[in-house]
């Protein structure tokens, strides 16, 4: 059960711009405001309820962090502030990636390409090497993506924000996720 909700709260996450475009745009904003600090509670429950989530801490200092942001935006009746979950979700994942990088941890993708891996062989340093690089990559695409998210915010403009959010940078995401894969694969497997 536990694991059809969280699929279910992934799924409306993914929606989210979507969500949030019907919201400001036909729904009385507050509605759409309430809905979403609801559901960023629900998530944060679940998620403090994985264990092997290597980004689980930064995930959900994101989203502690957008509750009183959204919370206030609603207060002040400013609820513009729905639009800055990307840009603060993907802060959360650039400071996650960027602190793996640090000599004494284990790069993130490095994490998840052992948890992938069907075997439990030890990574090549070829292999290790390669993670690390991949992990410079993601670490990059997150601070530009969140440049990108913050612009769209401040641009004012509901539909480039959507587009930009709830299209562009997901196909962007499983761009580089599915070409990176590929190249992992035939890099462990050469090893």
């Amino acid at each position: 059960m536990k694991n059809l909700l969280n699929l279910f709260l992934s799924g409306l996450f993914f929606l989210y711009p979507i969500l949030v475009f019907i919201g400001l745009r036909y729904i009385e904003p507050i509605y759409i405001t309430i809905t979403i600090l609801f559901l960023v509670f629900i998530r944060l429950i679940i998620l403090h309820n994985l264990n092997n989530f290597p980004l689980k801490r930064y995930v959900k200092f994101g989203m502690i962090l957008i509750v009183p942001i959204i919370f206030l935006g609603a207060l002040y009746k400013e609820y513009d502030t729905v639009k800055l979950y990307p840009v603060i979700m993907n802060l959360a994942l650039f400071i996650g990636f960027s602190v793996s990088l640090r000599s004494n941890a284990t790069p993130i993708i490095e994490i998840i390409a052992r948890k992938m891996q069907k075997t439990k062989n030890d990574f090549t340093l070829k292999a290790t090497e390669y993670t690390r690089k991949v992990t410079i990559v993601w670490t990059i695409f997150f601070i530009c993506n969140t440049l990108v998210s913050s612009y769209t915010v401040v641009s004012g403009d509901l539909e480039v924000w959507t587009v930009y959010n709830g299209l562009i940078s997901y196909l962007i995401i499983g761009t580089i996720f599915g070409i990176e894969y590929i190249i992992r694969r035939r890099v462990i497997k050469n090893d």
